[in-house]
């Protein structure tokens, strides 16, 4: 960190002395810190996905879901990746999530499930906001799919979330897998 904040004192606009600082700042939970400097990168680097994506995660890291969004959002058609992509369409269901907006969330839980759908989390995540609009037999499918990317999901979550399935399960019955299907919610990679 110290050769990082060397380089800003001598080019105050180093983009990627700020992404290394940030970088190191955030490895030691400094998140409030990492976020200022994250910050600064994304405003030299406005096109690049990184900036405004590692600064989505300190706010979330700082409980500030609300401001999150936003920043997650800007990275989003800024991805050059499937992955980038998949990783911030489940950071925007966490954000509404907990702003109290489980439709929005399960919609971006359930686009990030389908650019990977082998991603028990997020067909676990769309599980848990189906529960919370009193919608099990939906909730059953997603957990279906989840435990059928990883058969020892259950194993490695929360008893809570495990309560909910068999709740679920118990009003619905069982139910196939969800389907894999996008929503539309995510804009295709730059340049291609």
């Amino acid at each position: 960190m110290a050769a990082c904040r060397a380089a800003i004192q001598r080019d105050s606009a180093d983009a990627d002395a700020y992404d290394g600082l940030a970088a190191g700042l955030a490895g030691l939970g400094r998140y409030e810190e990492a976020l200022a400097a994250w910050r600064v990168f994304a405003r030299l680097k406005p096109d690049d996905f990184g900036g405004h994506h590692n600064a989505g995660l300190m706010l979330e890291f700082l409980q500030r879901f609300a401001e999150s969004l936003p920043a997650f959002e800007r990275a989003l058609p800024l991805a050059e990746s499937v992955r980038d992509q998949q990783t911030a369409a489940w950071h925007i269901g966490v954000a509404h999530s907990h702003l109290g907006r489980p439709g929005e969330a399960l919609r971006w839980f359930r686009e990030a499930a389908a650019l990977d759908s082998t991603d028990a989390s997020a067909w676990s995540y769309a599980g848990v906001m189906a529960v919370r609009m009193g919608r099990p037999g939906e909730a059953v499918s997603y957990w279906r799919r989840a435990l059928g990317a990883d058969p020892d999901y259950f194993d490695k979550v929360q008893a809570g979330e495990r309560t909910m399935f068999q709740r679920a399960l118990a009003a619905a019955g069982d139910q196939p897998p969800a389907r894999v299907e996008r929503l539309g919610l995510v804009p295709a990679l730059r340049g291609k």
